[in-house]
């Protein structure tokens, strides 16, 4: 398989073994992988993610996601940029499709597919139905690069911009466990709270409550959560909390 010359970047703040399962998917059909390491990760706790001559490690200062994307993007060798985080695994299917790619211009950004699993179990109804969803990943950070959210960031689209989705799809493996599944919501409830108060976005008393409620029946019960059994019962309740938690912090001084 032909390696094209795209720079994979993934920031690391924590180890979780799949991180070896996404990088071996990546170096099989690009050029270099960057890991940015912030948040007190050290790679020579770890110095199994370096064994590959692909793979380089950068430390990085934290600035919320967008703005931490963009610096350790600007430490590529390629222009051409593929994001993904660290349980984002590409299938065959787009191995070829990235080690094949010959971009006409630079004004494309790639739209990859993507199917998030919980446990090991793929989850395709509910809050994580993808369907058809694009999610913007591979860009020239000559034309574009990501916006400065602190949290839930994305790629700013040039209104020049012509969007490509590229066969196959992102395995994301969201969290080995529901225990760890909570444990990540929580973490990115308290983010989403810090950004909306800095926005002073207003909640009326209850807003929590209301909202998470309307959540757990929208996922589970309109939106066919039911289907994906006991995982999908998880998934609703997981994120009927991350949004009760969301307006909680909130409120918090």
């Amino acid at each position: 398989m032909t390696a094209m010359p795209i720079s994979v970047c993934i920031l690391i703040n924590r180890w979780r073994p799949v991180v070896l399962k996404t990088i071996e998917s990546y170096t099989a059909c690009c050029s270099e992988v960057l890991l940015g390491a912030n948040g007190g990760f050290k790679f020579e706790d770890y110095p199994e993610l370096l064994q590959n001559p692909k793979v380089k490690g950068v430390s990085l200062d934290w600035k919320g996601y967008g703005q931490t994307k963009n610096d350790l993007a600007r430490f590529a060798e390629n222009d051409w940029i593929l994001s993904v985080d660290t349980d984002e695994v590409a299938d065959e299917r787009l191995q070829q499709s990235l080690s094949l790619l010959r971009p006409e211009n630079d004004h494309i950004i790639f739209a990859l597919g993507m199917c998030h699993y919980l446990g090991g179990r793929p989850v395709r109804h509910g809050a994580w139905s993808t369907g058809k969803r694009n999610f913007l990943r591979l860009y020239n950070r000559n034309y574009t690069q990501w916006d400065e959210a602190e949290v839930h960031e994305s790629i700013k689209v040039p209104g020049n911009a012509r969007i490509i989705r590229l066969p196959g799809q992102i395995n994301h493996y969201t969290a080995d466990s529901y225990e760890q599944f909570i444990i990540k919501s929580k973490k990115y409830a308290r983010l989403s709270a810090a950004k909306y108060r800095k926005q002073k976005k207003k909640i009326f008393p209850g807003k929590g409550w209301t909202s998470a409620g309307f959540s757990f029946i929208k996922d589970y019960i309109f939106r066919l959560g039911f289907l994906d059994g006991h995982a999908g019962w998880q998934v609703a309740k997981g994120n009927a909390l991350y949004t009760f938690w969301k307006y909680h912090f909130m409120r918090e001084k």
